[in-house]
């Protein structure tokens, strides 16, 4: 059964990866890029952001099954 809010929430879903994606590589770039112009509370907060952000990579990716799913787009 199609819903009209499907389209949004796979809309959703894919700007939730890029963003995730982004957040995450810019994390890393500035943890292990720039850690000696980093305080330790600012270097704390990089890597829980590296830790949080594949998780939230992931349950957008179910999203994105799950609505791709409902359209008939994926079995």
């Amino acid at each position: 059964m199609f819903n009209p809010s499907i389209p949004t929430l796979l809309r959703f879903a894919n700007v939730m990866i890029a963003l995730t994606l982004i957040i995450t590589l810019s994390a890393i770039a500035l943890v292990y890029g720039m850690d000696e112009k980093l305080t330790i509370v600012e270097q704390i907060a990089g890597h829980i952001t590296i830790m949080i952000m594949p998780a939230l990579f992931k349950l957008s990716y179910v999203l994105r099954l799950f609505t791709l799913k409902e359209l008939g787009l994926k079995e």
